[in-house]
């Protein structure tokens, strides 16, 4: 995310998209990208980080623990940021940081937007990255003990309650609710004759009660569409999705 006087804007850039969609499509519903780590990509998250490192996982010395540069593909040269932007870990062991967490990072959501896609919440993330236990990284790994990895892995899963439930209560919705439908064997694409992609479109109508229909390269059916066929994977879906039905549509793209 470049920089604007040397401060990421990523939750701005996230907000202007969402109001621009909306412009453009009034009915459309956007879910804005948030991770349970503690990336500087916008000044709450560094500010938090400057003002009270005792919210976030530590080093052995005491400092914040930060994965190393080579482990992280944020934060570009030519972005020009003051800060390095370099992912540490919440204290999620704290009921601070977890209420600090949904007001600062989830809440803001919702003025512009209708959700979230949760990343990150899992244990492969957080204390248990900085405990070493994931790759093999040199010194000063690691930097807690099993029974803090334990603790951390325990606080994270409150705070995906915690941020479920503040959405719920605001009419808003998480990405990983949703059941998912994205191979290529299920999903209608170019390749596909007559009798094939009729078969895949009644399978994905008798299941769009309740199904999320993705395009995306971000899960699994990348290579299946592209410029020249996205408006037909576009008319797949409204065809498959019927008259009333709860069927949500994403195409993901890279920028």
């Amino acid at each position: 995310m470049p920089c604007v006087g040397g401060v990421p804007q990523e939750f701005a850039a996230q907000d202007a998209f969402a109001v621009a969609t909306k412009a453009w499509s009034p009915r459309a519903r956007v879910l804005l990208y948030r991770i349970t780590d503690a990336v500087p990509y916008d000044a709450v998250v560094h500010d938090a980080i400057v003002a009270h490192p005792e919210w976030f996982v530590r080093w052995t010395n005491g400092t914040v623990c930060q994965m190393p540069k080579t482990e992280t593909g944020t934060g570009r040269p030519g972005d020009n940021c003051a800060w390095p932007i370099i992912a540490s870990a919440y204290d999620y062991a704290n009921p601070a940081v977890r209420a600090w967490y949904v007001e600062n990072i989830i809440a803001p959501v919702m003025a512009h937007a209708d959700g979230v896609w949760l990343d990150g919440d899992g244990p492969d993330n957080g204390a248990w990255m900085c405990s070493g236990q994931c790759c093999e990284v040199p010194a000063p790994y690691p930097a807690t003990t099993d029974a803090e990895v334990a603790a951390y892995c325990a606080g994270e899963q409150l705070v995906g309650v915690a941020v479920h439930e503040y959405l719920q209560a605001h009419g808003g919705f998480d990405y990983n609710c949703f059941t998912f439908v994205h191979k290529a064997a299920d999903m209608p694409n170019a390749t596909d004759g007559g009798a094939q992609c009729g078969a895949k479109l009644e399978r994905l109508a008798a299941s769009a009660h309740n199904a999320t229909v993705v395009y995306s390269d971000r899960t699994g059916s990348g290579g299946l569409y592209d410029a020249a066929t996205a408006a037909a994977a576009t008319a797949a879906f409204m065809l498959a999705r019927g008259r009333g039905a709860a069927c949500t549509f994403f195409f993901f793209t890279r920028a």
